[in-house]
């Protein structure tokens, strides 16, 4: 069984941190990442674009609903099938 795991920053409080707090928070992720590998279960990581330049986009009944920039896109996000 595989999972994926999202890890989600308020991009207003990101922002706020100096530079020293962020980079510990990246240190915090680092380890994650090193405790997943070190067992086996890390797979792959990228870090999302912030929400003012991403797509983002939703079916409904199989269909394509709407591509949209940015944070607008309020509905249920469902990832399928990764591997």
């Amino acid at each position: 069984m595989k999972y994926i795991l999202l890890i989600y920053e308020n991009e207003k409080a990101w922002a706020s941190l100096s530079e020293s707090e962020q980079e510990k928070s990246y240190a915090e992720y680092r380890k994650l990442g090193e405790e997943r590998r070190s067992n086996g279960s890390y797979v792959t990581g990228s870090q999302l674009a912030p929400s003012n330049v991403a797509t983002s986009v939703r079916l409904r009944d199989g269909k394509q609903l709407i591509i949209g920039r940015g944070p607008e896109i309020d509905d249920v996000v469902l990832i399928k099938d990764f591997q």
